[in-house]
């Protein structure tokens, strides 16, 4: 009898430990909010007041070759071991999310069309045009040759949304990657897959792959 109670008293006390091992682990898990908040974003600019960005966050995924040829992670001495584990991760978690936009500084999230709207002026002016077809009113035509106008003199950082991946971290959070990318209209944007490092709880921007430009 005095056995058994033991062992109940040894499983229950297991199981608090692994409980309370989580609520820590949970606790010290970065959130991808926070490591936007935590980095000096790439691409965008300190003097910006805002900048749009979808409220989309897709997953990414890591390919073995990426990071093993780039100078900045060889000079660093980044070893295959960690790069592997960022491509695990990255492959077993697959599912788009959103950002808790509100907790961003200086964003302004938009949904797909809104985002349509801010890079490409056309696709409203396209819709503005059905719209007028529609209703058979001079008007409209007006309103959009005046609101053109008034788009050409917008600042740069107003007609151009950024894109965030999902960030995919190393299991002790001293790793992450995150691909980042702005689009500015027609044949007009940029991006790269960055790498990251925790050192001294700030994070460092060590290496960057796949950089595009249209």
């Amino acid at each position: 009898m005095k056995d058994n109670l033991d062992n109940i008293f040894k499983i229950i006390f297991l199981i608090s430990m692994l409980v309370l091992r989580g609520e820590i682990n949970a606790q010290n898990k970065t959130t991808k909010e926070d490591f936007i908040n935590s980095i000096k974003i790439p691409l965008v600019d300190s003097s910006y007041p805002f900048y749009y960005m979808s409220n989309i966050s897709k997953s990414i995924k890591i390919e073995p070759y990426d990071f093993k040829h780039d100078k900045f992670a060889i000079e660093r001495n980044i070893i295959d071991s960690v790069l592997d584990e960022l491509r695990y991760n990255s492959i077993n978690d697959t599912l788009n999310d959103f950002w808790i936009c509100n907790i961003i500084r200086h964003s302004k999230c938009l949904d797909k069309d809104s985002a349509r709207k801010v890079v490409n002026f056309q696709y409203y002016v396209t819709l503005k045009r059905k719209w007028n077809e529609k209703k058979k009113n001079r008007k409209i035509g007006r309103q959009v040759r005046k609101q053109k106008l008034a788009y050409d003199k917008q600042p740069e950082y107003t007609k151009r949304v950024y894109y965030f991946s999902k960030p995919v971290f190393t299991d002790d959070g001293t790793f992450a990657v995150i691909k980042i990318s702005y689009n500015c209209g027609s044949l007009c944007g940029y991006g790269c897959t960055y790498l990251f490092q925790k050192v001294n709880e700030d994070w460092k921007l060590i290496a960057q792959t796949n950089c595009w430009v249209s």
